[in-house]
């Protein structure tokens, strides 16, 4: 599991773009730190907007990179991944 972690890791690094580019990095931060304070039914379309400032390939690759981070996430008692330790793994792999 470990190696194809690491395959996964280097490979969103050695995107000639990062999934997530810099002119919209700092506003995914930005509804990070907002969305907590946020009523969920005001968040999700906000976020939906955001996403759709990410190109096609990013926005697709992104979600289905974000539905297996989840179902790694829904074995954690099993896999010892929860979604903080899927953040700290992977948060800073896809972002400059």
């Amino acid at each position: 599991i470990g190696a194809l972690t690491s395959v996964l890791k280097h490979y969103l690094r050695e995107l000639p773009e990062p999934l997530i580019p810099s002119d919209t990095h700092d506003l995914f931060l930005d509804f990070g730190e907002r969305a907590t304070s946020t009523p969920p039914d005001a968040a999700l379309p906000a976020m939906r907007r955001l996403l759709k400032r990410l190109p096609d390939a990013h926005r697709a690759t992104l979600g289905r990179l974000c539905l297996h981070l989840k179902r790694v996430d829904q074995h954690a008692a099993t896999t010892r991944m929860t979604s903080r330790n899927l953040g700290l793994v992977f948060g800073r792999t896809w972002t400059y």
